[in-house]
């Protein structure tokens, strides 16, 4: 009769963890379905919004095993940063080092720390 309860109790602990990983797992679906929304709706306000102004690469800074060139531009006299991978964007004259180099940047009207720096709209000089 011992051995019953305790693999009724058992059973009972097993249903409460099994029940506890869906919560998580249901938990987790629905912020990596939030953060991609948000993402694809930054996206898309820029197409639909976005302003181009001048940018500048102002260096070269390296992180997660990656290279990105930060840049900046301004908006009513405010400063703004960015940063594009490096691999994604074509220095003039094939040089690997862009920085002086200037872009068109498009931003949000509505929240220029929403921007974005293209190397196809490269050289304005």
């Amino acid at each position: 009769m011992g051995n019953y309860n305790s693999q009724k109790e058992q059973t009972t602990e097993e249903f409460k963890v099994n029940k506890d990983n869906g919560i998580m797992a249901f938990i987790a679906f629905i912020l990596i379905g939030i953060i991609i929304f948000y993402s694809y709706n930054k996206k898309r306000n820029l197409e639909k919004e976005g302003i181009e102004t001048k940018g500048k690469i102002i260096g070269l800074k390296k992180g997660r095993g990656k290279k990105y060139f930060e840049y900046v531009f301004f908006v009513k006299g405010k400063k703004y940063k960015g940063q594009v991978l490096a691999k994604n964007f074509n220095c003039k004259n094939k040089r690997r080092d862009c920085k002086g180099e200037t872009s068109f940047v498009i931003y949000s009207p509505k929240d220029p720390s929403n921007n974005r720096i293209d190397g196809k709209y490269l050289s304005l000089e």
